[in-house]
């Protein structure tokens, strides 16, 4: 009869087993739970609603106070947009400032990401804006539908007024696709003084990705830029990635500011010579 060895295992080995067994458990679990937690709890925050009457304007920062000071914002070079996708733009005197931004029951965390690092003039307060708005915790409106954003522990709060805009659309006539790069440029202009040129008081940058007119747009600008009796006009272009000019506007188009809101505009560009 044929003998059959049998290795007894004893109580040390039965323990070791038991870890190694739990071990291979623990990390199962782990990269499941890498595999499924984590982008789904990313997907979630970014589903997360953001506050629609944040949206849809540009904020310029008006008026600083805390239990020490109080002041005025003369500088209309603070300014700060929200965007659907919860990112947010902000201008920091010279500088830009890009981030994200979540809100939830009138609390809000602002993210600052890239910035750009021009050196901006002495007195700015571009680093005391950047800074508060990386602790910010608190927003809510007045009744006269202006932004305040409040920092922890009542250490200061900023009140914010919408600035003005002005928004229509920019196409051309010819059947001629736009190459996938391409970048459209809308300004606001002061064309009060003839043969001269005429002064910006805001654009937008908008670029195409590959997408075809007409390209809406909306251009945020500062009231105290608007001068009584003064006529002020939009005008468009096209350019391509290397700078050449496609579309251009052979004629302003005039914006009558009067309007609340100042939309429904339409600017045709002509095909660059």
């Amino acid at each position: 009869m044929k003998k059959i060895a049998v290795k007894t295992i004893n109580r040390e080995e039965q323990i070791l087993a038991a870890e190694w067994l739990l071990l291979l458990t623990l990390f199962v679990l782990a990269i499941f739970y890498l595999v499924t937690a984590i982008p789904a709890a990313a997907q979630d925050a970014a589903e997360a609603p953001a506050d629609p009457a944040l949206q849809g304007s540009t904020w310029q920062w008006e008026y600083f106070a805390d239990g020490v000071k109080a002041m005025e914002i003369l500088d209309a070079n603070y300014t700060i947009s929200f965007s659907e996708d919860g990112s947010f733009h902000a201008k920091a005197d010279c500088n830009i400032v890009l981030g994200t931004y979540t809100t939830e029951d009138g609390t809000i965390t602002l993210q600052p990401g890239p910035t750009t690092l021009a050196a901006c003039p002495a007195g700015s307060l571009e680093g005391d804006f950047i800074d508060y708005l990386k602790r910010a915790v608190i927003y809510s409106f007045t009744e006269d539908g202006k932004l305040l954003i409040e920092l922890p522990a009542d250490s200061g709060s900023l009140r914010f007024s919408a600035q003005p805009q002005i928004s229509g659309t920019v196409t051309y006539l010819e059947r001629i696709a736009l190459p996938e790069k391409t970048a459209i440029r809308v300004q606001l202009i002061d064309v009060s003084i003839a043969d001269v040129e005429a002064p910006v008081v805001g654009e937008t940058i908008l670029n195409s990705d590959g997408a075809q007119v007409p390209f809406a747009f909306t251009i945020s600008y500062t009231q105290a830029a608007i001068q009584e009796k003064h006529t002020y006009a939009l005008s468009a272009r096209i350019s391509d990635s290397d700078g050449k000019l496609l579309f251009v506007s052979d004629t302003h188009i005039p914006a009558d500011l009067s309007q609340t809101p100042a939309e429904g505009f339409e600017i045709i560009l002509k095909k660059a010579n």
